[in-house]
């Protein structure tokens, strides 16, 4: 079961601040609220706008706070509460976004971007129904919301639905051309139906689009790999890491490439950094209980196939869990 993952994106949206931030000038943005709100310390849109801007300077703390005070100042701020709920979503906290995008749909009932944004998390949450329910609201208010095409999308795809998400990531990209992430998506999709060609042009417009983009890179590794060109593959996820070194995926492919072109040692480090960065990635410690298996080191492999048992079940991903304990009892009955 050595298969490589791939990474889609999701887009969660937040309302954009009035200020320098629009040019680009952060700091800038930052000096002129701060003195705004030295000025007018009651002042809830220099708050809600200051958030916005930690937001993107990634100080999700500094945001919170923020973005708490604008509410407390203006309790039916309906943009600060479904701001807020995208950074919570961001730390980890799920209920805690899910609570402020439903408040800010009680505030303003015609607010697409929340509902998009609710629809996200419930999908992050497994609630797939729902999250298609809250995106098919978010197109219905706002037809030319392209995130919400490409999160509906990401749905559709998770539910098996390939041909729906096909058709949300032609929209989004109808109504936003220059849209990396719709690529990047819709790459994946045609992967998955067998257009190799397809998903590798895709691949490269997003790319193209943005060249920093390190799940673009991974993703166009795994079909290069599919297509056999492995040292391709390598090269795609080398850049992966370095635009992101934290991408546990990258690490898990990259591993899975040196396995299959004979580097087991360096396929071995790869899985352990995938696992350190991301330690309920179910597939690197299945592909290292393989490769485990193949050096000979049969206790580490049932260790790795049993967790990885253990991880694909709590996840729901039964097929795999099947293969893993398949895997598993195989190697403890020859052992035995």
């Amino acid at each position: 079961m050595g298969k490589a993952k791939r990474r889609k994106k999701l887009n969660p949206n937040y309302g954009k601040p009035t200020s320098q931030d629009d040019l680009g000038d952060k700091k800038g943005a930052i000096a002129d609220l701060n003195k705004a709100i030295e000025l007018q310390p009651d002042d809830a849109d220099a708050y809600y706008n200051r958030g916005n801007v930690r937001i993107e300077l990634g100080d999700k703390q500094g945001a919170i706070a923020d973005l708490n005070k604008a509410i407390e100042l203006q309790p039916d701020y309906a943009l600060a509460y479904s701001n807020r709920g995208v950074v919570r979503s961001e730390l980890g906290d799920k209920q805690g976004a899910i609570a402020d995008y439903n408040k800010a749909i009680k505030l303003q009932p015609d607010y697409a971007l929340a509902y998009s944004n609710r629809g996200h998390v419930r999908s992050e949450l497994g609630d797939k129904k729902g999250a298609i329910a809250d995106l098919n609201k978010a197109i219905e208010l706002q037809p030319d919301y392209a995130k919400a095409y490409i999160n509906r999308g990401a749905v559709r795809d998770d539910l098996g639905d390939k041909k729906g998400a096909i058709a949300d990531l032609n929209k989004a990209i109808e109504l936003k051309p220059d849209y990396a992430d719709a690529y990047n998506n819709r790459g994946n999709v045609r992967d998955d139906l067998g257009d190799k060609k397809g998903a590798i042009a895709d691949l490269n417009k997003a790319i193209e689009l943005q060249p920093d983009y390190p799940q673009a890179y991974s993703n166009r590794g795994v079909v290069r790999s599919e297509l056999g060109d492995k040292q391709g593959a390598i090269a795609d996820y080398n850049k992966a890491i370095k635009l992101q070194p934290d991408l546990a995926l990258a690490y898990s492919n990259r591993g899975l490439v040196r396995s299959e072109l004979g580097n087991k040692k360096g396929a071995i480090a790869d899985y352990n950094k995938a696992i350190e960065l991301q330690p309920d990635l179910a597939l690197a410690y299945n592909n290292r209980g393989l490769v485990r298996l193949k050096l000979g080191d049969k206790q580490g492999a049932i260790e790795d196939l049993q967790k990885a048992a253990k991880l694909f079940e709590a996840q729901g991903q039964m097929a795999y869990y099947e293969k893993a304990m398949e895997l598993w009892y195989k190697v403890i009955v020859t052992t035995w």
